[in-house]
């Protein structure tokens, strides 16, 4: 579980940004390269994520990156949403979650 970087979700309420963070993300895959968020169902970002089919993700309370949901899966009391960078967000966001 990647720990180092906060992320948030970002996106727009009355005309307002809105952020919430997200508690819980993994790197799911390398190549093609996907992150898992892990989110309870509330109102909110898991609100907006689940009928959506993309997002932006805010790193470190800087820079914001465009991710389409590939996929979301329903695990117990929470849903994980498999997010891949969205086109020309690629290498920036490998960048920040593959560092190793």
């Amino acid at each position: 579980m990647v720990s180092s970087m906060k992320i948030s979700v970002v996106y727009f309420r009355n005309q307002q940004e809105v952020m919430s963070d997200v508690e819980s993300y993994f790197v799911a895959s390398r190549n093609p390269f996907y992150l898992g968020l892990i989110m309870k169902p509330s109102a909110g970002a898991w609100e907006i994520l689940k009928s959506s089919s993309e997002t932006n993700i805010r790193v470190d309370g800087g820079e914001i990156l465009q991710f389409d949901i590939a996929y979301k899966i329903e695990v117990g009391e929470n849903t994980i949403f498999f997010v891949k960078p969205a086109e020309g967000n690629e290498v920036p966001a490998e960048k920040l979650f593959l560092k190793s």
